[in-house]
C-alpha cells in the first residue's frame, strides 16, 4: 500500500486542472488556474488549448473562463453506472485480511445504523455471529462511530436525541457526553474503536471513507481481546489509515 510513482507528467498536470475546475464554484481564467496549479501561465495555456480541442474543458468566448468539458459527462455517466464502493475497496480488503487474519466488515449507513455489506471471516478459530445484511448501531460500533465523526456536532446531537442508546455491554457508551468524547478523539486520530461496547470480548477498530462531503461507508477489523496486544493494535491502526488515505484518492 505504498505510494506508486506516477508516469506521464502532462497527464498528471491535466488531471490537476480538471480537479481544480471540478471543485471551483465558478469557471476560472487561465491566470487563476495557473496560480492554483503552481504552473507557469504559458504551460497552463498550452494545456488548456489542447484540453479544449479534446473537449475536456470548455471556454466561454466572452469571459474567456474555463469549465469542465462536455466530453467528461459520458465518462462520468459510465463510471457511475459501473461504480461499486466495495469493488474499489476489495483489493485493499484482501491485503488487510492477509495482514491481520482477523474478521473484517464493510458497512454502509442506512436509517441510523450500519449495514454489513461484506464480511471476511477470521483465519483463526474465531467465528463472530455477524452476517452480511446484519445491522449494528452507530454509537456502539467502530464503523458507526467512524461515520458519526464525519458529521457535524449538531447532526450527532440530533441522532442521539432520536435514538434509544441501549446498554449492550457494561462498556457501551450511552450518553451524548461520552459519545462526543469518542468523536473528538476519532477526528484527531482518524480511527474509531469499539472496546467491547457491542459484544463482550470483541475489540474493533474502524475507519470511514469520505470524499468531497460524502461518506461512502466504513471498514473495521474485529479481534478477540485475548488475542490483542499493543503491537497488533498499532499494526491494525496503521493498515486502516493507509487504506483510508488510498480510498480518499480513489473515490
Amino acid at each position: 500500500m505504498k505510494d506508486e510513482k506516477l508516469y506521464g507528467g502532462v497527464l498528471v498536470k491535466a488531471v490537476g486542472i480538471l480537479d481544480i475546475l471540478r471543485d471551483a464554484k465558478l469557471p476560472l481564467t487561465t491566470t487563476e488556474i495557473a496560480k492554483k496549479t503552481a504552473m507557469t501561465k504559458s504551460t497552463t495555456s498550452k494545456l488548456l488549448t489542447t484540453m479544449q480541442m479534446l473537449n475536456l474543458v470548455s471556454r466561454d468566448q466572452v469571459s474567456q473562463r474555463f469549465d469542465i468539458g462536455a466530453r467528461l459527462i459520458g465518462y462520468g455517466n459510465h463510471a457511475i453506472s459501473n461504480y461499486s464502493f466495495e469493488k474499489v475497496l476489495e483489493p485493499y480488503l484482501k491485503q488487510l485480511h492477509e495482514l491481520t487474519g482477523q474478521t473484517i466488515h464493510v458497512g454502509i449507513e442506512q436509517d441510523d445504523k450500519m449495514i454489513y455489506i461484506v464480511k471476511k471471516e477470521a483465519k483463526v478459530a474465531v467465528t463472530l455471529k455477524s452476517r452480511v445484511g446484519d445491522q449494528v448501531p452507530l454509537y456502539s460500533s467502530a464503523m458507526g462511530k467512524a461515520v458519526l465523526a464525519e458529521k457535524s456536532d449538531e447532526e450527532i446531537t440530533a441522532y442521539v436525541h432520536r435514538t434509544h442508546l441501549v446498554q449492550w455491554t457494561d462498556k457501551t457508551r450511552t450518553t451524548l457526553e461520552d459519545l462526543m468524547s469518542d468523536i473528538h478523539a476519532i477526528r484527531q486520530e482518524g480511527v474509531a474503536f469499539d472496546k467491547e461496547e457491542n459484544e463482550p470480548g470483541i475489540y474493533c477498530t474502524g475507519v470511514a471513507f469520505t470524499s468531497r462531503g460524502h461518506t461512502y461507508g466504513a471498514v473495521s477489523v474485529s479481534v478477540p481481546v485475548y488475542y490483542l496486544d499493543d503491537i497488533k493494535k498499532k499494526e491494525i491502526i496503521q493498515a486502516l489509515l493507509e487504506i483510508k488515505k488510498v480510498m480518499h484518492q480513489k473515490i
